[in-house]
């Protein structure tokens, strides 16, 4: 039976979001043959797409006394808080037909968490340059500051982390200077997940502890259980399950407790993820399932769709192959829609492997095929190396001949197979 390929799914929060707490680390999953230290190498390698919270804005529009901006900005919230996205952003659009200066600055920020929240990433990215660029027409540093930290949210999703870096540390900076303690808390929690991404622990550790302290010192709970779930993502990076879940578990109480349902399934997905690494595969079945309940429930598809990655991935270890297939073929179609190129990609080479271990072998290599171009375009070299090895593995089973009949039949040019069988030759299965 095979493992599937890199797809376990950290529910870590971050920093505070209004409407939505969506963390993610995408990591290898454990495999029996790997030692602690090269197992740890894989994690560190793959969490440079952790992705941080998002900020919203509101400026002045509570206080509006004009009806035509007021009333669709207190019905597009209500929308929100509903997850009803489209809904909503049709609200606040009819808000900016009326609205002028840094209240534009507010819908647009707004406009760009809806698609956020959607899986609509790039829709948001310009909703939050649209708020930007007004925000600094208007001298709105407030505005500035979180349009700047969401645009870096939408980078580090991407993977770019130092554009990402960039826009968190110029945020930081507006939010100290303008005397803000809970932008810079989240701020703070931000710039500790890049450096989690970068494998700096130390680093990330400290800028997460000094957000929880500030939300502490604020009272603000759910700020104070992101930055708690934060902690977690570090000890668990280290190894230490214990205290993770221990950190977790504090979180997921605090979360409960105040009913914000986003960060409880971020903190069931964590727990989950340390049942899958102990081998308790029907106990992580139960997190994951819960957790792909509640994303569903709030809207959240790219979240419903690493829930069903993670799913997919027990399913396959257990032998269930076609609800394994129907759970990835679901989430890949998300995260394709969502453009978030990377994890479709690495759901696609699952796909591959779930059709191998059915016997379905030319299938298989058309899936591995299709993923191992798309790596090859982002120059994702980890997943290069293992995709490549998968290949090299099916070769051995088909045998040569068989395989090279079979990449014709998929219309493969014969400089390309030639380019593919040496590339094969160099693998150590």
């Amino acid at each position: 039976m095979n493992q599937a390929l890199l797809l376990t799914l950290i529910f870590g929060a971050a920093g505070v979001i209004g409407t939505l707490v969506t963390i993610f680390a995408w990591i290898l999953p454990r495999r029996a043959e790997l030692s602690r230290q090269q197992e740890q190498q894989l994690v560190e390698g793959t969490t440079q797409r952790v992705v941080s919270a998002l900020q919203v804005y509101l400026g002045d529009l509570p206080k509006s006394s004009n009806p035509e901006i007021k009333d669709p900005f207190d019905a597009g919230r209500k929308l929100m808080a509903e997850h009803k996205w489209d809904a909503a952003i049709e609200e606040f659009q009819k808000a900016i037909a009326h609205a002028e200066g840094s209240q534009i600055v507010a819908l647009c920020n707004l406009i760009g968490n809806c698609y956020y929240s959607s899986g609509r990433n790039d829709e948001a990215r310009s909703s939050y340059l649209r708020s930007l660029d007004l925000a600094r027409l208007c001298n709105d540093r407030a505005g500035e500051g979180n349009a700047l930290g969401n645009l870096g949210t939408i980078h580090q999703l991407k993977g770019e982390l130092d554009t990402a870096l960039k826009y968190h540390q110029d945020a930081l900076l507006i939010a100290r200077e303008t005397g803000n303690r809970h932008g810079t808390a989240q701020d703070l929690g931000n710039i500790g997940l890049i450096y989690r991404g970068r494998g700096d622990l130390d680093a990330a550790l400290t800028s997460f502890q000094e957000a929880l302290k500030i939300h502490q010192e604020l009272g603000y709970r759910q700020g104070a259980a992101s930055q708690l779930g934060n902690i977690g993502l570090i000890h668990q990076a280290r190894g230490d399950a214990d205290a993770a879940l221990k950190y977790y578990e504090d979180a997921l109480k605090l979360f409960r407790e105040i009913s914000f349902r986003p960060g409880e399934a971020n903190m069931l997905g964590n727990i989950g993820l340390i049942h899958h690494a102990r081998g308790e595969l029907d106990a992580a079945r139960v997190y994951f399932t819960d957790v792909l309940r509640i994303t569903q429930a709030i809207g959240d598809r790219t979240s419903a769709a690493k829930a069903m990655c993670n799913l997919g991935t027990i399913y396959q270890t257990k032998g269930e192959l076609d609800r394994a297939l129907e759970y990835s073929r679901d989430a890949w179609k998300i995260l394709q829609e969502a453009g978030l190129r990377h994890a479709a990609t690495s759901v696609l080479a699952n796909i591959g492997l779930i059709y191998q271990d059915k016997g379905e072998l030319d299938t298989a290599l058309k899936y591995l095929l299709d993923a191992l171009k798309v790596f090859d375009e982002i120059q994702a070299t980890r997943e290069q190396a293992e995709v490549l090895r998968r290949l090299a593995q099916l070769r051995d089973k088909l045998g040569r001949t068989e395989f090279s009949a079979a990449c014709l039949k998929l219309g493969m040019p014969q400089t390309d197979m030639d380019k593919l069988a040496t590339r094969l030759d160099s693998v150590s299965v």
